[in-house]
């Protein structure tokens, strides 16, 4: 099985990453090759991974910066969620013809 996981450099995919159950193939996803900012960069990832399950982890987690960056932080906490569902059910959709499975962690820490 081959799992995607968003956030890369984030808790959730390191300890994806890190407690696999045998025969699992994690996919950690991060910049600069998977930009959640860039809608393009981040669809086309997925139409290249070929993945069972995505599990989308990643967050703008700059509780400092965010009020200055406000737009960047919505981009990566609001919008990037609809990209990744779309980009996640048209892989599916061409593999099963279904949306496939997917997760989409969020937490109220940083």
């Amino acid at each position: 099985m081959r799992v995607a996981v968003t956030g890369e450099r984030g808790q959730v995919a390191g300890a994806f990453s890190a407690h696999a159950a045998p025969g699992v193939k994690i996919i950690a996803l991060g910049r600069p090759d998977f930009d959640l900012a860039d809608r393009e960069s981040l669809v086309g990832a997925f139409d290249r991974l070929g993945c069972d399950l995505v599990i989308d982890a990643a967050a703008y987690t700059a509780v400092d910066k965010a009020a200055a960056e406000a737009v960047a932080a919505m981009r990566v906490n609001a919008d990037e969620a609809a990209d990744v569902a779309e980009a996640a059910a048209r892989q599916f959709a061409a593999r099963c013809a279904g949306a496939g499975p997917r997760c989409r962690v969020r937490t109220d820490r940083t």
